[in-house]
């Protein structure tokens, strides 16, 4: 029976790979820390949030000057999409999905970039109740995502 590789694979790696790698997670440093404050400001609003404060953050958002999707606005959100998910799972505090939308939509909006948070729930066959929270950005989806499941009851076509 072969037996499993027990090394390491960054030491199994050629050199050029390992420091390609650290490069690049050297220059997620910023965007990783900006996220933890982000996620703990969050974590903060989310104590008190009722849902008519979800519809004034939007009406917030989306007062940012319209964006073209140049490559700076687009690295911007792709940077979001990455980190704060993964740091919302590293945290000592609970930072489920409407602390991830409440803090990319900060973090976005200071930023000058509009955003719409959106809530949903569903139902499953077991009668099981679930809700979501998302944030979206020209309808592309920045945290949250799969949501095909859910039924909005908080979204931007709902508040208009």
């Amino acid at each position: 029976a072969k037996m499993p590789n027990v090394m390491n694979t960054n030491m199994t790696q050629n050199p050029a790979t390992r420091r390609h790698k650290l490069i690049h997670r050297l220059a997620l440093l910023p965007a990783c820390l900006r996220a933890i404050g982000e996620l703990a400001l969050a974590r903060i609003r989310h104590r008190s949030l009722k849902p008519r404060d979800i519809i004034a953050l939007n009406t917030a958002a989306r007062h940012c000057a319209p964006c073209p999707m140049d490559a700076q606005t687009s690295a911007l959100i792709e940077r979001i999409v990455l980190v704060i998910p993964r740091i919302a799972a590293r945290l000592p505090w609970r930072a489920d999905c409407l602390v991830q939308a409440l803090a990319a939509q900060r973090w976005l909006r200071l930023k000058g970039i509009s955003s719409q948070i959106s809530i949903g729930v569903d139902r499953s066959a077991d009668g099981e109740f679930a809700a979501h929270a998302w944030l979206t950005h020209n309808g592309q989806i920045v945290t949250g995502g799969e949501i095909s499941r859910f039924n909005p009851l908080l979204s931007p076509d709902l508040c208009d």
